[in-house]
């Protein structure tokens, strides 16, 4: 059984959650209040709700999308969507934003390099992906989306061999990028309703997921946001 402290969450509408095992520790995203709850699950601390937005209103430019966990810089890096989107980069001990990188239109996937300490981002519109610093929190370059708008909703990085696998929503193609120099290297056409991708290394393998996607969702705006 969940933890109760993890069944309340439910009623927050969680977009995306990630488990630090260094800390025992799920940080899970709340899509419309712009805050992450960090939720020990053995039981160790109460739980913490880390208020990122500064603003209660409920609209996309204060909304968090993609979590993800850097557990040896003990650092959290969040996605908000927006017209004009962002990046929070939070340290994991004491919930305080260290950064907040503003970033072009709709900021979702995340992936991080470790070794190199580059941070990328997926986007929709014509910006495919931004490289940030989270150290400087700074912008280091950004990578077209041509020949089409893009919505690259998740990410995957294969560091050893410099390829970044992105999940497009607005295509249903699973994408490969140089993750160095930016270029598309190979286009997997998949389903549309396409959301998530995952690399394993040790199997040289890519598994991804998609949402059951309908004509009538298509026409209710349903489906993947």
């Amino acid at each position: 059984d969940l933890p109760l402290s993890l069944r309340r969450q439910r009623q927050m509408c969680i977009r995306d959650s990630v488990y630090d095992a260094s800390r025992r520790t799920l940080y899970a995203g709340h899509t419309f209040d712009g805050a992450v709850s960090a939720i020990a699950l053995d039981g160790s601390a109460p739980t913490r709700s880390l208020a990122l937005s500064t603003t209660q209103e409920k609209s996309h430019d204060n909304r968090t999308r993609k979590v993800l966990v850097d557990s040896a810089g003990q650092r959290l890096f969040v996605s908000s969507p927006g017209t004009q989107g962002h990046v929070w980069i939070v340290d994991a001990n004491s919930g305080r934003i260290l950064h907040t990188v503003a970033l072009s239109k709709w900021p979702a996937g995340l992936a991080y390099d470790a070794a190199r300490n580059r941070l990328y981002v997926g986007h929709g519109g014509t910006v495919a992906l931004s490289v940030i610093d989270p150290d400087r929190g700074v912008v280091l370059q950004q990578f077209p989306a041509a020949p089409q708008e893009r919505f690259l909703v998740n990410l995957s990085l294969d560091a050893g061999g410099e390829r970044l696998f992105a999940a497009d929503a607005n295509s249903g193609d699973l994408l490969v990028f140089d993750s160095l120099r930016g270029t598309l290297l190979k286009r997997i056409p998949i389903s549309m309703g396409l959301l998530d991708v995952v690399y394993d290394a040790r199997r040289d393998r890519i598994y991804v997921s998609c949402l059951l996607y309908t004509s009538d969702a298509a026409d209710e705006g349903l489906g993947v946001d």
